[in-house]
């Protein structure tokens, strides 16, 4: 029963993906394709996105099998119950982080963002919590392996942390993931700055943009400028 759903699983998953792939490379193969370097960049990362999941399809079809495979011989010797529980555990993993790349469907999801902290009520408490912000985002977009260019930051008065940072932040699904962090965030501490150690309440902004692709035409009435 549990093979049956994994398998139910993994197939959607796949068939999905494998549609995808088959229709960005039929853009490739299309006479003079390559004459347009900036389409051509967008479809081939696009493509490239898309074998990156059959990648990881793949290995959770290959576990899947020698889960299978470990079962049957676990009938034998029980030796192999063991392992198979550790495969089991090991393809759970690997499901759970297809089925969270599945909810980012969005025209933008799988595409790079720009991320803007900015500090709110709280002074130089607020600078030092959009510092602190953005060093957790930096570092968040390091453990994913997306590359982070910093387009703006701007240091705080009196040398204490920022009073913004502008990143923009390249990788698979960086939007998708990130975008959620819209909003303000709050934080309550005891001030490190506060001489008696009360409690503070501090807040900063965070508005996350998806980097549009160059081919969006936007059509202006100039009636309505």
């Amino acid at each position: 029963a549990a093979a049956q759903r994994y398998q139910s699983m993994v197939q959607a998953v796949g068939d999905g993906t494998r549609a995808g792939v088959d229709l960005t490379d039929a853009q490739i193969a299309q006479a003079g394709f390559w004459d347009d370097a900036q389409r051509a960049q967008t479809v081939s990362k696009q493509a490239s996105s898309l074998r990156d999941t059959i990648d990881a399809y793949n290995a959770v079809v290959s576990l899947l099998d020698d889960a299978r495979a470990a079962h049957e011989l676990a009938g034998e010797d029980p030796l192999f119950a063991e392992e198979v529980q550790q495969i089991l555990e090991a393809l759970d993993g690997k499901l759970d982080a297809l089925e969270v790349e599945s909810w980012f469907s969005g025209r933008f999801d799988d595409g790079d963002c720009i991320l803007t902290v900015s500090p709110g009520q709280g002074g130089l408490e607020a600078q030092d919590w959009t510092e602190m912000l953005y060093n957790m985002y930096s570092r968040y977009a390091d453990s994913k392996g997306w590359k982070v260019k910093v387009l703006d930051l701007v240091p705080g008065a009196e040398a204490v942390g920022l009073n913004k940072a502008t990143l923009q932040i390249e990788g698979r699904l960086a939007y998708g993931m990130l975008r959620s962090e819209n909003g303000v965030h709050r934080l309550v501490r005891i001030s490190p700055t506060d001489v008696k150690q009360r409690r503070h309440t501090t807040f900063a902004a965070v508005e996350v943009l998806p980097v549009l692709p160059d081919d969006i035409e936007v059509n202006l009435d100039m009636n309505d400028v």
